[in-house]
């Protein structure tokens, strides 16, 4: 009976150390638990600051990109109006150099109708009136046409001097 004795004091006292080594693994782990717990809350805070990081520089790409779409219709709107006024001064000059064509044409007829009436030694007065008018209608022409012309180069050069004008600024 003794030795039954001895192996239940002995199995008490192991049961003991058992519960004792429980007890202590279990506060261990309670503690690993909250380090892990405030280990993965750690790292979910961070994973939120970098997220809201994230969106912030999403946000303001998205902003840039806005202006940028908008700055770039403002230069197609711009090249296309530059266009158009384009178009108009070379109809301008080409309905100024059809007129200057039909002067000169005009002027070649009356020249040669007064050589001929010359040559016949007849003198017209309205033939020379309506010559010297040719000629004056030719001339405006002319200078209506050179008019055109500096006009479309000066159009030209304005947005280059601009240009320049910003460069020297900056």
């Amino acid at each position: 009976m003794s030795d039954i004795k001895e192996v239940q004091d002995r199995m008490a006292a192991a049961l003991g150390r058992i519960g004792a080594a429980l007890e202590t693994r279990g506060a261990q782990q309670d503690g690993a638990s909250s380090a892990a717990r405030e280990a993965a809350e750690a790292e979910a805070a961070n994973l939120r600051l970098e997220l809201e990081q994230e969106r912030q520089v999403s946000q303001r790409l998205g902003e840039e990109l806005r202006a940028l779409s908008e700055g770039q219709e403002g230069r197609v709107a711009e090249a296309e109006a530059r266009h158009a006024a384009q178009q108009e001064r070379i109809a301008d000059l080409d309905a100024q150099l059809q007129g200057l064509r039909r002067s000169n044409a005009e002027l070649r007829e009356l020249a040669e109708r007064m050589r001929l009436a010359l040559a016949d030694e007849v003198s017209d007065p309205e033939l020379i009136n309506r010559a010297l008018q040719a000629e004056l209608d030719g001339l405006r022409s002319s200078a209506a046409a050179t008019q055109v012309e500096l006009d479309a180069v000066l159009a030209q050069l304005e947005p280059l001097i601009a240009g320049a004008d910003q460069q020297e600024g900056q």
